[in-house]
């Protein structure tokens, strides 16, 4: 499960109250610490209902057949309120062989409330049994299910169909290559060339055809479609667009890619083009820029910026100058201690792409931010596409300022490890947390074994820094004891899990939960 940061605030205390009742072991805090706003209260995946295959078997030996597969399922919530699910596909994979072929899915909700996709199986797809590899579906905030087969199987859900067909392990033939104009002239403006083609394909059919063309500094490429014939014999035609400041010099036809409806790639390269006697050179005549752009001057405002409580923007200029093709793009990045980044595309406000003031904002989010001074970056595009990178160390050794001052608050979580966790006692389970927690319960702080996935029955207690008692769901914990109802087996694996599904209980100071921590350790 991967979490976002959506508002909604609730206390992280919502399943511990309703957890078995633990007994004061010392001082204690007012309550248990809230969830913090930055994260979603949703910790719930959703749940496959039902599963359906519209048919048991195609043939596709002359003609495409479709098959539909439908998806009933239900976002769960917990603690708080379901986000929805908001995405569902699944794998189907052919029969395991040198031909074996995969299929994705993506699903789309009907006016059911169903997930449903129509998928076409063209001639030439493997033959034999095609499988459901798993599904995937995901909610709004990142929780998200994965059934497996397996799964489908032990839910009595249909998992497989048959397809009888003449696989097509051949790619398609190229029979016709040509392009014009044979040269262009870019150095006024941007210039069209126009491919074509003819390709053939004995069972499957031609899917698709691409072409890429260029030298070792410079190239472009160009999708063909169909405008006549079919997709087992047919002629293709596509665009590329050539810019200018690409120097002048002979572009080679370095690939022609056609792929049939069933993936099977057949690529014609310069060599082989020329053995056939395709036409393959495309000569190109234009400006030359090899020089990257210049940075003239650079500044940011405010110098600090305090995002406890709200996002901030912080305003960036960038005097930029390149003489030959000019400026055609300015980037401005901050980034954080811990990496986080704010960003921001610059757009010219005066003066001319050779010589011209460029301005825009990165905004710093309360809930994507750690304290410190943020490094400020530059990267500039000429139009072509020579790139100049000036690193914070670069603008503080040429005077200009080089970072932001942020404060924000706390948007870390916590870990734990098990003490001793290759030999750990049979009669306790102690566990170490990186800093100040509470919340804890026997629901949402859980041991099980790692093979059958049985719960441990017992109870917690709960210590300080200083290894004072204190309470478990409302201290100020930073060592957790487990004693279990009955000893734990020798020489046998278990898996500590915090905050599992549909609970948010253990939080830091800061409202921020562990992400259903998993610990494994081996008893003594």
């Amino acid at each position: 499960m991967q979490r976002r940061w959506v508002p909604g605030v609730r206390l992280c205390s919502v399943v511990a109250l309703l957890a078995t009742a633990l007994v004061p072991l010392g001082a204690q805090s007012a309550a248990a610490f809230a969830l913090s706003s930055c994260w979603s209260s949703d910790n719930g995946d959703p749940v496959l209902n039902h599963f359906t295959i519209s048919t048991d078997s195609i043939d596709v030996t002359s003609s495409s057949k479709t098959v539909t597969f439908t998806v009933t399922a239900v976002d769960t919530g917990g603690p708080g309120a379901l986000s929805g699910i908001s995405a569902v596909d699944l794998l189907l994979t052919s029969p395991p062989t040198p031909t074996s072929q995969v299929r994705q899915a993506v699903l789309e909700r009907d006016s059911s409330g169903n997930w449903v996709a129509t998928v076409s199986f063209p001639p030439g797809t493997t033959n034999g049994i095609w499988h459901v590899d798993f599904i995937d579906m995901s909610d709004r905030v990142g929780n998200f299910s994965g059934p497996s087969e397996d799964d489908l199987i032990s839910a009595s859900f249909d998992h497989q169909f048959n397809v009888t067909s003449t696989t097509d392990t051949t790619p398609p033939a190229l029979t016709a290559f040509n392009f014009t104009p044979g040269s262009v002239n870019t150095t006024s403006a941007a210039k069209t060339v126009t491919f074509t083609a003819h390709a053939t394909d004995d069972i499957a059919g031609v899917r698709s055809i691409f072409v890429f063309a260029g030298t070792t500094t410079h190239g472009g490429s160009a999708f063909l479609h169909r405008v006549s014939g079919t997709a087992l014999d047919g002629t293709w035609t596509g665009t590329m667009t050539i810019p200018r400041w690409q120097g002048t010099s002979t572009w080679h036809i370095l690939q022609v890619r056609a792929t049939d409806r069933v993936s099977n790639d057949g690529d014609t390269g310069y060599g082989a083009l020329g053995t056939a006697g395709f036409k393959r050179n495309l000569v190109v005549t234009s400006g030359s820029d090899g020089t990257a752009p210049s940075l003239a001057g650079f500044s940011r405002s405010p110098s600090s910026v305090d995002v406890r409580t709200s996002n901030a923007s912080v305003g960036v200029t960038v005097h930029a100058k390149d003489a030959a093709s000019g400026v055609a793009a300015v980037e401005v990045s901050l980034t954080s201690p811990q990496f986080w980044e704010a960003k921001a595309t610059l757009h010219l406000v005066s003066g001319t792409h050779k010589d011209g003031v460029w301005k825009g904002s990165a905004k710093v989010l309360r809930c994507l931010s750690d304290s410190g001074g943020w490094a400020a970056s530059v990267r500039i595009f000429d139009a072509a596409h020579n790139p100049r990178d000036v690193s914070a160390a670069a603008l503080a050794n040429r005077g200009f300022p080089h970072s932001v001052s942020v404060t924000a608050g706390d948007r870390s979580g916590p870990s734990a490890v098990v003490a001793n966790n290759g030999a750990v006692p049979v009669n306790a389970v102690r566990v170490d947390f990186s800093e100040i927690v509470n919340g804890i319960t026997t629901v949402n702080s859980t041991i099980r074994t790692d093979d059958t996935g049985t719960l441990v029955a017992g109870s917690w207690a709960c210590k300080t820094w200083s290894n004072a008692a204190t309470s478990c769901r409302t201290g100020d914990v930073r060592h957790a004891f487990f004693t279990p109802t009955d000893p734990l087996s020798s020489a046998r694996s278990y898996v500590l899990e915090i905050n599992p599904e549909h609970t948010l209980g253990v939080c830091d100071r800061g409202g921020n939960p562990f992400h259903r921590d998993i610990q494994l350790f081996t008893t003594a």
